[in-house]
Formats: C-alpha cells, sequence, structure tokens
C-alpha cells in the first residue's frame, strides 16, 4: 500500500495486490485496507487476485462481499486473462466511488504477459482550503470586566498632559495594545477546514453516535458494529448532503447585495479568493516605488501662504465643529472593514474599548481640529497588492489596496460630515455633480445626460459626448487648486491648515498577502492614499 500525495489535493490510498494461486485467505488484506481507507478521501484497489470472477467461486465470493460491504465500486472488465484452452477474470480494479471514474478499459500486450493491461482515469478532488499561518487574537477567555479595569487603570493624565497630537495617539495605542495583549494575546493559528454553518446541532450528535460506532468497531472487529458504523455514516453523509443544499438555496434566494455574495462565496472556499496564491513577479520594494509613483504635483500652499480669512473671524466661513461622543459611536458603528492598519487595531477592538476610551478618542480628535495638525501615524498606510488579471507579469498588473488605522477613518467622517453639511447648507456644491451627494447616484447622472440627449433632439440640435479616464486620477490631484478650491468654497484657514497636514508628509509600505513580509516605508509626497 502507498500513501500518494498531491499538491492542493486531498490524499490518495493505493493498494497493489498479487495473490498467488490457491495461496492464502483474503480477509487478513480486507481488514487491513478497512482500518486504513477511513483515513483517506480516495481509495483504490489495483492487482491480480488469482480469482476468477466470472464463475462462482469461494474466492470470488469473497472479493464481491467485501466491495459491498466496504461500499465500493469494481470497475467491470472482460476477461483480463488468457491461456491456450480458457480466459479468466484475475486483473481487479477497485475504487471508492463510481464517480471519480472518468474512463476505463483494458489492453492486450501478448508481447509481455498472458494478462491484459486494465487502466482507469481517476478524477481527484481538489482541495478548496490550504494550510496558512493566521495570527488572530484569542478571545475564549476574554473578560470585558477586568479588560475595562486594566485600561482605566493606566496612566491617562500623561496622555492628557502631553503637548502635540502625535504623542498622545502613541500612548493611546500603546495602552490599548498592552491591554488587548494581556487579555486577548495574539496567537497563531493554521483553519484546516472549511467553515460549514449548515451544521445543526442534531448533524453533530450523528456525527458524535457515528464516531463512537467507528470506535467500537475498530476495538472488536465484529461485523455487527461494522453493519452499524456504515448506517450511521451514510446517514450523516445524507443529513449534510441536505442540510448544505438547503443552505445554499436559501442563501442565494435571500442574498441581495452583490458584495455580500461575493465575499461569502470566497469565505466559503467555493471560489477562489482574489488573492489566493498569486506570485509576485518583482519584490515587494519595487512593487511600492511603483505604486508610488504618480504625476507632477505641485506642493499645497504652506500656512502662511493661506489668506483666506486672514486669521480673523467671519461668520460665512466653515470653522470645525464641536465633535460628539454621538458622532463617533454612529462612525464607529457603521465600519465593517476588519483589516488592522499599522496600530494593529481594527474596529472590533476600537468598539471593545469604546465605553472606557470614548473621552480620550474625543480629545484625540478635538486636540487634531484644534491644532490643525492630523496624526503622522494616520498617515501610513499599509499596501495590499490584487492582482487585476489571472497571471501577472509585470506591477502594472496589481492593484494597490491601502489599509489604513481605523480610528483614523471615523476621524475622516465626521471631518466630511461638518463639510458636507456646510456646503449643503450655503448651496455651494457643483449642481451637477451626483458622486457623494444625497439623494444623487449614477442613476441620476444617466437621467439627466439622457434627458439633456433627448431636449437637443426635440430641438434637432447635435449632441457630443466626450469621457475621460484618468489613469491614477486621485494621485495626480494637484493640491495647490485643491486647497484653492476648498477656499473658495468658504473653508476657514484654520481649516485648509488642517487639510495640509492631512496631504502632506504621507507614506507607505507594501506587504504581501500573507501579511509576514512587508517593505520599507517611503514617502509620497503629498499624494492621498491609493485606497481606503
Amino acid at each position: 500500500m502507498a500513501e500518494i500525495l498531491f499538491e492542493g489535493s486531498a490524499k490518495l490510498l493505493l493498494s497493489v495486490v498479487y495473490r498467488p494461486p490457491h495461496c492464502g485467505n483474503l480477509s487478513e488484506f480486507f481488514n487491513t485496507f478497512r482500518d486504513l481507507e477511513l483515513l483517506y478521501s480516495h481509495t483504490i484497489i489495483l492487482g491480480d487476485f488469482n480469482a476468477d470472477l466470472s464463475t462462482a467461486s469461494f474466492d470470488a465470493g469473497q472479493i464481491l462481499n467485501f466491495v459491498d460491504g466496504a461500499n465500493m465500486h469494481l470497475v467491470p472488465y472482460t476477461n483480463t486473462h488468457h491461456t491456450r484452452s480458457s480466459s479468466t477474470w484475475l486483473d481487479l480494479c477497485i475504487v471508492d466511488d463510481p464517480e471519480k471514474v472518468v474512463n476505463s478499459g483494458q489492453h492486450d500486450v501478448s508481447f509481455l504477459s498472458s494478462h491484459d493491461l486494465i487502466y482507469i482515469a481517476y478524477k481527484i478532488r481538489v482541495e478548496r482550503t490550504k494550510i496558512r499561518n493566521v495570527w488572530a487574537r484569542d478571545f475564549r477567555f476574554f473578560d470585558h470586566e477586568k479588560f475595562s479595569r486594566d485600561l482605566l487603570a493606566k496612566n491617562w493624565n500623561e496622555f492628557y498632559i502631553a503637548n502635540d497630537v502625535d504623542s498622545k495617539v502613541e500612548l493611546f495605542n500603546s495602552f490599548l495594545l498592552e491591554c488587548f495583549d494581556q487579555h486577548a494575546p495574539e496567537r497563531l493559528t493554521r483553519p484546516r477546514k472549511l467553515p460549514a454553518p449548515w451544521l445543526s446541532d442534531e448533524i453533530k450528535r450523528r456525527m458524535r453516535e457515528r464516531d463512537r460506532a467507528r470506535r467500537l468497531w475498530r476495538k472488536h472487529k465484529c461485523d455487527r458494529l461494522y453493519s452499524l458504523f456504515r448506517v450511521l455514516r451514510n446517514d450523516v453523509q445524507t443529513l449534510v448532503r441536505n442540510a448544505k443544499k438547503e443552505y445554499y438555496t436559501n442563501f442565494f434566494r435571500n442574498c441581495r447585495d452583490p458584495g455580500t455574495m461575493w465575499n461569502s462565496l470566497r469565505h466559503l472556499g467555493i471560489i477562489k479568493s482574489r488573492n489566493s496564491g498569486c506570485p509576485l513577479p518583482c519584490s515587494l520594494d519595487e512593487l511600492n516605488l511603483h505604486f508610488a509613483s504618480a504625476g507632477d504635483r505641485e506642493e499645497a500652499p504652506k500656512p502662511e501662504q493661506l489668506h483666506a480669512d486672514d486669521g480673523a473671524f467671519d461668520d460665512s466661513r466653515f470653522y470645525w465643529g464641536i465633535v460628539t461622543p454621538e458622532e463617533i459611536v454612529s462612525a464607529l458603528s457603521r465600519a465593517r472593514s476588519q483589516a488592522r492598519g499599522i496600530d494593529r487595531l481594527p474596529s472590533r477592538l476600537l468598539r471593545l474599548a469604546l465605553p472606557c476610551l470614548l473621552p480620550e478618542m474625543l480629545h484625540i480628535f478635538e486636540s487634531s481640529f484644534a491644532l490643525n495638525t492630523f496624526p503622522t501615524l494616520w498617515k501610513r498606510a499599509l499596501v495590499v497588492p490584487l492582482p487585476k488579471c489571472r497571471a501577472p507579469e509585470s506591477p502594472q498588473h496589481f492593484r494597490p489596496i491601502s489599509l489604513l488605522c481605523s480610528i483614523s477613518k471615523v476621524l475622516e467622517k465626521i471631518a466630511a460630515r461638518q463639510i458636507t453639511e456646510y456646503l449643503e447648507s450655503r448651496d455651494r456644491l457643483d449642481p451637477y455633480q451626483s458622486a457623494y451627494r444625497r439623494g444623487f447616484s449614477t442613476q441620476t447622472a444617466l437621467i439627466r445626460m439622457l434627458d439633456d440627449v433627448r431636449y437637443a433632439a426635440d430641438r434637432r440640435m447635435v449632441t457630443v459626448s466626450v469621457f475621460f479616464d484618468f489613469i491614477k486620477a486621485f494621485d495626480c490631484v494637484s493640491h495647490r487648486l485643491l486647497i484653492n478650491k476648498l477656499a473658495s468654497l468658504g473653508l476657514s484657514s484654520s481649516v485648509l491648515s488642517w487639510f495640509r497636514s492631512y496631504l502632506s508628509d504621507r507614506s507607505q509600505a507594501v506587504k504581501d498577502t500573507s501579511g509576514c513580509n512587508v517593505s520599507s516605508f517611503i514617502e509620497i509626497g503629498c499624494g492621498v492614499p491609493q485606497g481606503s
């Protein structure tokens, strides 16, 4: 017997048998094979049993009983051994499932032997998952009350008396990570199996009964116990098959969001992940340089060059408003991504600590607006390269997706909400803008365009449509023009200074899909991050 391994596939047990004529009992081989077959997804028996299956003999009956009892399949051949006076069926091929046999046949090789050559084409099932190393926090023994006590016991006075925003963010992250490392430490896990949301408590109970029957049969080697095990095994397979069918039917019937559907299919392993096993054609540093390269951009105006209001308060201009706790809770509760930025704090951990650290988050955001400074750590992005095609050969074949700090997105949402409310209240948005406006979408833009075309057609006018597709459009935005545009919309000098801090001194590093290797950080000038 031999164990055959294929990359990305289940293991195969191949048994090759030669039994001399009129020699020995086959039950010893069959018992050994039964013990081993339970450990494999694919099993094949090939060989010369010297038992003519075309006749009703004791040996032939023993083989047929084994095939039937083990729920296996005997590949049908004609007589395979030929002498001067007779032909017999001695060479056998037994497989675990007839549906896996794509093709079978036999050939005469009289120049070599009196036996025919038999063969099968066997279909190997490809495994959907590979063994991966995943670092994840262990919440099995997480006690929220103890975690909250330890977090509140930190020296937060040092946090409040810090002079700059970067120091406050650094202390905030270190205190929070220390508590999480103590109460929910990161551990290396190796997920091997796919998620099975269709497994019910009843199916799990029947699985335990099946495993118990299997242990008893292997211990006592009793035909009655083996028959019981076979019945339970087949019943469990039927239950699982029906449960999976019902789960997928309900899933596709009730799923309305395409993004959720595709993510769920990738999570279940039904389709491959977009970044699964894709080799990089170059080093991470080369990819990082390619992603960071952009068109020529003018430097954003310096603070002393901003003369929007000359420092004097003007009620018609926009100033940062008060940040409320409700805004922070609302923005954080809407966060769906669990990706980790450079601070190692996904939105899930922030939500767990929110009851204790809401005043500290509020203090950081107010300090950022008051000091016109966006924290430096929040301007560092980890870039994940996703292939645009099946076999990428150059850096141009990858799409950069930046992973930013989750807490920085909360501040960005609050800033965007305040500015949007100001522009809408003063009616300063472009009337032809459909993106990023409440009540507008691609549908309204299409309706407007069709209406213009019909209006022109009614008056026998010619309609010309021009479309532009810019490469790295956001990277090539002139920040001088952007700041001047914001100033013309009524934003004050202090707000423009905050935007200059937000846009400048950004850096990024590329990490591979496993997260084990990260390139060095490089400055990307005053460019905005490529992704979200």
